[in-house]
């Protein structure tokens, strides 16, 4: 899962790029995407490629579009039956209810790895803060079940020569200091072709010389690896 409750920091671009370059030549992986976010983003976005695209165009990963209550029924058949599935759920928090009563938290005990986007600007850290803090007494409830969750951070949206960014690096490393993560190398770039991205087209080309490509390339090389652990 990648996973915030700051909007616009790519949740769920992230998560189709990923399910479209793990799912395309010449990884060929098995991958389902579990859109649980009411807005159905992925879902909504894969019905729009279906009519942009030829009929018989290979469609390089499954969309399910669940409710909370049927993807708990359903998650078990799917992983039995995928290589990868990603979930897509929404990131907000409701601070007047009980950890283990909002929805996320059901996502976030079925999920192994969590992602989470880190991307500079005013209000973005406190609300990330403010979900590794929630994060955090999820993985107290997962351990104590013998269930590990792994989090990981990285910085999305990057831009080379940016104050922001320079802030955001040394905020990471202070907040890692009481809510600790580990961070992936790959800082993900903003570039224009990532906005462009479709639930068909895979951006995963390690020979490219493209930047786009190369710097998402990389990225996703790192998220095969941390994945298999």
């Amino acid at each position: 899962m990648f996973g915030n409750q700051k909007g616009g920091v790519g949740k769920s671009l992230l998560t189709t790029m990923t399910a479209t370059a793990l799912g395309s030549d010449p990884l060929n992986l098995r991958v389902a995407v579990i859109d649980l976010d009411k807005q159905a983003t992925i879902y909504n976005l894969r019905q729009i490629d279906k009519r942009a695209y030829p009929q018989d165009t290979p469609e390089p990963f499954t969309v399910f579009k669940f409710k909370v209550t049927d993807f708990q029924k359903s998650i078990g058949e799917i992983d039995q039956s995928f290589d990868i599935v990603l979930i897509d759920a929404a990131g907000k928090l409701d601070d007047d209810t009980d950890v283990m009563q909002q929805e996320i938290s059901r996502a976030l005990m079925f999920t192994d790895v969590l992602f989470i986007p880190f991307v500079a600007g005013f209000g973005n850290l406190t609300a990330t803060y403010d979900y590794l803090n929630f994060v955090s007494q999820i993985k107290e409830i997962r351990q104590l079940q013998q269930r590990k969750l792994r989090v990981y951070g990285f910085i999305n949206q990057y831009r080379n020569r940016s104050r922001a960014n320079d802030f955001l690096i040394q905020d990471i490393e202070a907040i890692r200091q009481t809510e600790p993560f580990d961070v992936l190398n790959c800082k993900l770039h903003d570039f224009t072709t990532y906005k462009d991205a479709d639930t068909i087209t895979s951006l995963y080309n390690p020979l490219s010389n493209d930047s786009a490509k190369a710097n998402f390339s990389e990225f996703i090389n790192e998220i095969i690896k941390t994945i298999k652990g």
